[in-house]
């Protein structure tokens, strides 16, 4: 995808509390969401995680309901 094919972002990565809000589950089980993703792409404990590898693991979730969610 080209950069101006990208609709604005206003930041990359994802944090607990947005998956929260996202999916409606407990900022816990967010957690450990974000941890599998981490473990699939075989990332270390403190990485980030973006919304694009957030959205390869949840593919029910478009990248404009996200920027909706988080906005």
């Amino acid at each position: 995808m080209k950069n101006r094919e990208l609709p604005w972002l206003p930041r990359l990565v994802i944090y607990p509390k947005d998956v929260a809000k996202i999916t409606g589950k407990s900022e816990r089980k967010a957690r450990r969401d974000l941890a599998t993703i981490r473990d699939a792409k075989g990332r270390r404990k403190n990485d980030p995680v973006t919304i694009f590898e957030f959205l390869e693991y949840f593919p029910m979730y478009t990248l404009e309901t996200v920027l909706v969610m988080l906005n």
